[in-house]
């Protein structure tokens, strides 16, 4: 019985050790990390103050490697200004295909004009030809993958902020000149009705009456 066991024993570590002997390693050279370059550009007048962006990256499946610090499949980058960012290390030990989403964040200037390009970026996990181990090759496009992109990249613009113009100082406010009132003309009257009839002809009026009354006066004396 003793020896039943022992040799039962023995069976056991041969065939761990032919495990351990078969069992196929998986080396430094199998593991990839992988960095996703990002660039952002600005146009425009630009302010002073950089102003921050966020920059979105999301995994389309839960086989997909994310960078850590990554919440529910989505990561953000921080940027600040202009220039090339990158999305985090992210480690690949099979070959396969691997699907991911970028986008940023519109900013908050009301100047600004941001990019809403959304892009689809594959990273593709193949074997080596020379059997070294994996290699990798990222692939962007368009959201609706009608065009590959060489790179990803976000633009942002800004309007000039409008011109103020300065108000005017106590010395060039005019000063307020009292409404003329028109002077009166020689020899008319100020019309303040339809009187407008000729001096001339009153007179003449006047003078007919009075003859008249002359007239009337020396008759009723010759009747007398």
């Amino acid at each position: 019985m003793k020896k039943r066991i022992q040799s039962v024993v023995m069976a056991a570590l041969m065939l761990i050790m032919s495990l351990n002997v078969f069992a196929p390693a998986v080396h430094a050279a199998e593991v990839l990390s992988v960095e996703i370059p990002v660039s952002v550009t600005l146009s425009g007048e630009i302010p002073e103050e950089a102003e921050e962006f966020l920059i979105k990256w999301k995994a389309e499946d839960s086989l997909s490697p994310m960078p850590e610090g990554s919440v529910d499949g989505v990561y953000t980058v921080k940027t600040t200004g202009e220039g090339e960012v990158k999305i985090p290390a992210m480690v690949y030990s099979k070959v396969g295909i691997y699907s991911y989403t970028v986008w940023q964040e519109p900013g908050t200037s009301e100047l600004g004009h941001y990019d809403s390009t959304v892009y689809n970026v594959k990273v593709y996990i193949t074997n080596a030809e020379d059997g070294s181990g994996l290699e990798y090759t990222i692939l962007a496009y368009l959201e609706d993958e009608s065009k590959k992109l060489d790179e990803i990249q976000f633009s942002k613009t800004y309007d000039a902020p409008p011109t103020e113009e300065p108000e005017p100082s106590e010395e060039e406010i005019p000063e307020e000149t009292p409404e003329e009132i028109p002077a009166e003309t020689p020899g008319k009257l100020i019309q303040t009705g339809q009187m407008n009839w000729p001096v001339p002809v009153l007179i003449t009026l006047g003078a007919m009456i009075l003859i008249l009354g002359i007239a009337l006066l020396r008759k009723r004396d010759d009747n007398a």
